[in-house]
């Protein structure tokens, strides 16, 4: 079986009483329209005073999405095998209304070098500096 990895960006932040939940919900869905681009999902949302978090590759294993309760199914949602780039979705969470956009997909296996660079790169940088001053 194939296995991906997923980069979604995730739109939430309007919680909706009961007499604005319709208001809500119109908010969130001019968000969530189909064939926008990450960037796009991100000025939308800010133009509604809407928060948007980029998660980097998701995979099928995780427990949910940080800071969004009982968010299993969205991550069920992003790795379903017809899922592709530019797929966006709203779910509703205890009030809350989420806009989930997917904008990349990878096969999972190892990164990329220029995928991990940033946080190698120090790690090898100590290692040298240690071995340096071992061997004075």
């Amino acid at each position: 079986k194939q296995w991906y990895q997923r980069r979604v960006a995730i739109t939430a932040g309007i919680e909706a009483s009961e007499e604005t939940y319709n208001e809500a919900y119109q908010k969130i869905t001019k968000v969530a329209k189909r064939d926008i681009n990450q960037s796009e999902l991100a000025m939308e949302a800010a133009t509604l005073k809407m928060e948007t978090q980029k998660i980097d590759y998701l995979t099928v294993n995780e427990p949910g999405v940080t800071g969004i309760q009982g968010s299993r199914d969205i991550i069920r949602w992003i790795h379903e095998p017809k899922r592709e780039i530019g797929d966006i979705k709203i779910f509703e969470k205890e009030n809350l209304f989420v806009a989930v956009l997917v904008y990349d997909s990878k096969e999972s296996g190892l990164a990329q070098v220029d995928e991990v660079e940033f946080e190698v790169k120090p790690i090898l940088e100590k290692r040298k500096k240690r071995q340096a001053m071992l061997e004075e």
